[in-house]
């Protein structure tokens, strides 16, 4: 593991106590990479969150200054895109409300506002809302006549939530304004039975701007988020950010404030343990306090029951934690191979897709080491988009086929 990716398990975290502020100090002293750090750090979307946890633990003095003025800016620059978009949000959600449509806020506008402790710390790429599926056309066109459209991506749009843009109206809003409406928490196609009422009876209130709104409780909050991940094939992109989002509410509510015996039991249910183990196994030791290990004991009793234990080592022995580039594009259309059992169906599927964007399932992009001679470029960027496409081709298979196991699973109340 390089030095940057110890920091990046360090500041997976809000809170900084002694212990981990002497980690980072160690850390830096092995002099990381530090042009890797900034972009790896703005590709996942922490940066602000490294800026946080390192003025915290008192050590700016030990990154060059360019370093940090860069990393200051991020979360300066963070902190006002939040501020906007928590009022956006705010008004959006009085005028559904008027319209008596309900809504329950979603990831990054609802744990922002919930565990984070800094309207900076974490960075959203739009406004996550949930409405009863029943209610998705009124809320769409509460949405339009306030001047949002409706922005289509085409064959990588999910049928369980749709994306509307309204253009900023600040400098600090470069591309819009972006609400992604949920009819779901999880696609009809994954793996997982989440039911929908349940989350709606087992809500919690929390304040967004002036006003009152509903959120999911915080274990419900848990599941979404293994989801999620797991639903993404646990694409870096995405990961360290979910992950941040876990040990938020680890560190925030985890003494007395996370109801585990429930998290097991709604996860037999939802069939979730599989991706809540891998999700929290995957935060640093310092944070998988005696209630957390006590859970993945737990989970793993659970795994091995189903048969699934082995699928599950396979996969998180595989998880891509640090090819950033890797995954840019959701590998569906191998998940959907591995998944089917008929040679029939794996041929219609394959079939159905061959014409498909989907076939990119991994690029690279920005390359870390330059050279002067161009021949040896394309063949060093060659030889990394080979990697990274074979690797996300394994990814995605490991994950079609575990996605086929817990289908088969039991589901159990």
């Amino acid at each position: 593991m390089t030095s940057t990716e110890q920091l990046f398990h360090k500041v997976t975290r809000v809170e900084i106590d002694e212990r981990t502020a002497q980690d980072l100090r160690d850390i830096l002293a092995k002099a990381p990479n530090w042009r890797e750090l900034e972009y790896k750090a703005e590709r996942t979307g922490i940066s602000a969150l490294v800026f946080y946890c390192l003025k915290e633990a008192k050590l700016g003095h030990l990154v060059p200054l360019d370093v940090w003025a860069n990393l200051r800016l991020s979360y300066v620059a963070n902190s006002v895109r939040n501020i906007i978009l928590t009022r956006e949000a705010e008004l959006l959600l009085e005028k559904l409300a008027r319209e008596g449509i309900e809504v329950m806020a979603l990831k990054g506008i609802a744990l922002l506002n919930s565990v984070y402790p800094h309207i900076a710390l974490r960075q959203m790429c739009a406004v996550d809302l949930l409405v009863r599926p029943e209610q998705m056309e009124r809320a769409e066109r509460v949405l339009a006549e306030n001047r949002f459209r409706y922005y289509d991506k085409g064959e990588l749009d999910e049928e369980y939530a749709k994306d509307y843009v309204r253009q900023p109206w600040v400098a600090a809003m470069d591309g819009g304004v972006s609400v992604e409406i949920h009819r779901a928490l999880v696609s009809e196609k994954s793996p997982f039975a989440i039911n929908l009422d349940t989350l709606w009876k087992r809500a919690e209130v929390i304040r967004i701007g002036k006003i009152e709104a509903l959120a999911l409780s915080v274990e419900d909050e848990m599941h979404h988020l293994a989801a999620h991940l797991y639903g993404h094939h646990f694409a870096p992109n995405w990961q360290w950010r979910n992950l941040c989002d876990l040990a938020a509410i680890v560190q925030m509510r985890g003494d007395g404030g996370i109801d585990w015996d429930y998290l097991l039991r709604s996860s037999k249910e939802y069939k979730t343990t599989g991706a809540l183990f891998l999700a929290l196994s995957a935060l640093d030791e310092t944070l998988k306090t005696a209630e957390v290990k006590r859970f993945l004991e737990s989970a793993k009793a659970v795994i091995q029951s189903n048969g699934m234990f082995g699928a599950i080592e396979n996969l998180e022995r595989h998880l891509p934690r640090f090819d950033f580039d890797a995954l840019s594009h959701l590998p569906s259309t191998i998940t959907q191979i591995a998944e089917e059992s008929s040679v029939l169906g794996k041929a219609r599927i394959a079939l159905e897709n061959v014409s498909s964007r989907k076939r990119l399932i991994a690029f690279r992009g920005g390359e870390a080491v330059r050279s002067n001679n161009r021949g040896w470029q394309f063949l060093r960027s060659l030889l990394l988009v080979t990697k990274y496409n074979l690797n996300s081709v394994r990814m995605a298979y490991l994950i079609g086929k575990l996605s086929k196991e817990i289908r088969s699973a039991p589901q159990r109340n």
